[in-house]
């Protein structure tokens, strides 16, 4: 029988009792479980077969790579101690106990895995042959829509919409998107400068982390805090004397124009050669993609107010021909004057398929399908390449964003721009996915 792990479900958009009522076996983990599941070290127990992660080519370097990353951009992950291959290995083998203890077969994810706990439940997962399911809250001009991936991180696909129509709601946002009745999304800070005081609450998080590793003598923890903290004082004290951001007066007729991810959120998923991609390495795609004599505009996102950007982003930037950085201006301006669009991942893209530019990105596995250009692939384009690109049309937009999204809240906070929200109907909503998923054919009434 099946027996489902979901991990981190967020009540306030999904009614748990109606949710268990549908889906008999389940069993529900938080943050704090997970954390507990992942210490407890039970190896004597148990054994895997880590050999799958050399014979695979790639798998380990992309494994190495999504735990390093995870690491380095929170301190609270430094308490599992994760130094090297072995450390990793003993952690898997702690969720792989308690994975086989509980007789899970499929594991649902709340969000898509973005942070250490997740891609090593993930990696388990893998390992133990167990598949697994997660949902991309999209927000932005979507944020009533969900993507849903089947094995994430490891050997994705996305759980496609044939059964669950979106195509009337993807039509209804594209027509007030163009009528202008869409207002800035909710999320985004009135004020989108880099602030001390938000740099500032990094350095005090940093030293509490200090304090409790030095409570706990833990000396990787410890030096990881020391370190955060260091990071974050060099790269305020950088922005703020030696680094001059580009004025939106500097922008020329025809430029390309790339909307920074914020780096967390970037960790989810996007990979290339099996490493993951940061915001940098997608500039410096972008600077080899197109002629020198086209200029890329970069506007930060005013997410990464709660972040730091390392001083070396600034150095390297700045030293790119025919490349700007704005830490704020008009984002309606940008994008409607550009003459493409490049991105990681997110709704920027939408955007710009509606207002009929060419778009560069991650195409692989993820919800604008065939929609946009592989910024990664070998080709090379000029301003007459650009300006002779074949854009799709609003009938091809709407079937592939339709077919790759899901109209679900999965977080609560896209609750606060949605006025009908109903909680049951959204978990009906959720039920009939896993239910796509389980290959059940009953009825969600």
């Amino acid at each position: 029988m099946t027996k489902i792990l979901f991990v981190d479900l967020d009540f306030d958009v999904i009614d748990k009792s109606l949710l268990i009522e549908d889906i008999k076996q389940s069993l529900f983990v938080n943050r704090q479980d997970i954390e507990k599941i992942i210490e407890k070290n039970n190896c004597s127990e148990i054994s895997l077969d880590f050999s799958t992660l050399y014979k695979n080519s790639g798998l380990l370097a992309k494994f190495k790579s999504i735990l390093n990353y995870g690491y380095s951009r929170y301190s609270r992950f430094a308490k599992y101690d994760i130094k090297d291959i072995p450390s990793i290995f003993q952690k898997l083998l702690n969720i792989a106990f308690y994975l086989k203890k509980e007789k899970i077969s499929k594991i649902v994810f709340a969000n898509i895995p973005h942070e250490l706990p997740e891609y090593l439940i993930c990696i388990t997962a893998s390992l133990l042959s167990i598949e697994t399911l997660s949902f991309y809250q999209v927000c932005g001009y979507l944020n009533e829509f969900s993507s849903v991936h089947q094995n994430a991180i490891i050997n994705e696909n996305l759980l496609y919409n044939f059964e669950l129509d979106a195509k009337n709601k993807i039509a209804e946002l594209i027509d007030y998107y163009l009528s202008g009745k869409f207002s800035k999304p909710f999320y985004l800070p009135q004020n989108n400068k880099l602030q001390n005081q938000t740099q500032l609450k990094n350095i005090i998080d940093s030293y509490k982390f200090i304090l409790k590793s030095i409570k706990r003598l833990s000396f990787s923890e410890f030096s990881h805090s020391f370190g955060r903290m260091i990071l974050n004082i060099k790269s305020l004290s950088y922005y703020k004397k030696s680094f001059i951001p580009d004025s939106i007066k500097e922008i020329k007729e025809d430029y390309i124009y790339l909307p920074l991810q914020n780096e967390p959120e970037l960790a989810s998923a996007v990979f290339h050669d099996n490493q993951i991609i940061t915001s940098f390495e997608i500039i410096l795609a972008a600077r080899e993609k197109f002629d020198n004599s086209i200029q890329i505009v970069c506007k930060e996102n005013p997410a990464q107010l709660l972040f730091n950007r390392s001083p070396s982003f600034f150095k390297l930037i700045s030293s790119l021909e025919n490349v700007l950085y704005l830490q704020e201006g008009s984002h309606d301006y940008l994008i409607k004057n550009c003459l493409a669009l490049v991105l990681g991942r997110g709704t920027p893209g939408y955007e710009g398929l509606i207002l009929e530019k060419p778009i560069f990105g991650l195409a692989e596995n993820w919800y604008y399908g065939d929609l946009i250009k592989n910024l990664f692939s070998e080709d090379k384009f000029s301003y007459i390449d650009i300006m002779n690109l074949q854009i799709p049309d609003k009938e091809n937009i709407i079937s592939s964003l339709s077919k790759n999204l899901h109209n679900i809240i999965m977080k609560s906070a896209s609750v606060n721009s949605i006025n009908d929200f109903n909680i049951n109907k959204n978990t009906r909503k959720f039920s009939k996915i896993l239910n796509l998923w389980l290959n059940k054919l009953q009825k969600i009434n």
